[in-house]
C-alpha cells in the first residue's frame, strides 16, 4: 500500500476542521467581553443614580424645607437647611445653607448631568464604562413634609433605563 500523499490528506482535512474551531472560540471570547462591557456600562447606570439618590435624600432629611422650579428639561430642587442647630440658629430661623440639585443639557458637560450648586459640579456621566444620560428628574411635594423624587437614567453603551423612585420625610417644611 502506498502511503505517500497521507500526511498532505490528513492536513488538508484537519485544518478547516482547525480554523472553525479556533473562530468559534474566538467568537466566544470576543462576545464574553461584549457581555462583561454591557454589565458594567448597567453596573455604572445604577451605581451613579445610586449615589446621586443617596446624597440628595440625605440632604433632603437634613433640610428646614425644599423650593422645587419645574422646567422643561427637568425640575430643580434647592434645599435649604442649617449647618447646626444651636440656639443662635433656632432663634434666626434661618437655613444657613442651601444646595441646589438640578438635571442640566450643556455642549460643555453632555446631555442629561445630574449637577449640584453649580453646572461646573457634575455628579454623573464621568465614567470608563458608559456615559449615563439623565432621562428625567423629578420632585414634587406630596404633602408639607413629604418630598417624592423620581430619577431615570439610560446608558449610552447598552440603551437600558434604570429608574429609582423614593419618597422623602422632612422635618422642617411648611
Amino acid at each position: 500500500m502506498n502511503e505517500r500523499g497521507a500526511i498532505l490528506l490528513e492536513t488538508l482535512i484537519s485544518l478547516p476542521v482547525i480554523v472553525f474551531l479556533l473562530s468559534a472560540l474566538g467568537g466566544c471570547i470576543l462576545w464574553s467581553f461584549k457581555t462583561v462591557s454591557w454589565q458594567k456600562g448597567d453596573w455604572e447606570l445604577q451605581q451613579e443614580l445610586h449615589y446621586v439618590m443617596e446624597r440628595l435624600v440625605e440632604d433632603a432629611n437634613r433640610a428646614e424645607y425644599a423650593k422645587i422650579t419645574h422646567l422643561a428639561e427637568g425640575d430643580s430642587v434647592c434645599l435649604y437647611y442649617r449647618q447646626d442647630i444651636s440656639r443662635a440658629a433656632l432663634e434666626k430661623r434661618e437655613p444657613d445653607m442651601s444646595i441646589t440639585y438640578a438635571k442640566k443639557d450643556s455642549g460643555k458637560y453632555g446631555e442629561g448631568r445630574m449637577i449640584v450648586d453649580h453646572p461646573s459640579m457634575p455628579m454623573t456621566g464621568d465614567s470608563i464604562f458608559g456615559r449615563v444620560n439623565i432621562t428625567r428628574f423629578r420632585c414634587d411635594m406630596v404633602s408639607p413634609h413629604i418630598m417624592q423624587v423620581q430619577l431615570t437614567g439610560k446608558s449610552f453603551l447598552t440603551k437600558h433605563e434604570y429608574t429609582l423612585e423614593t419618597a422623602v420625610f422632612m422635618r422642617g417644611q411648611e
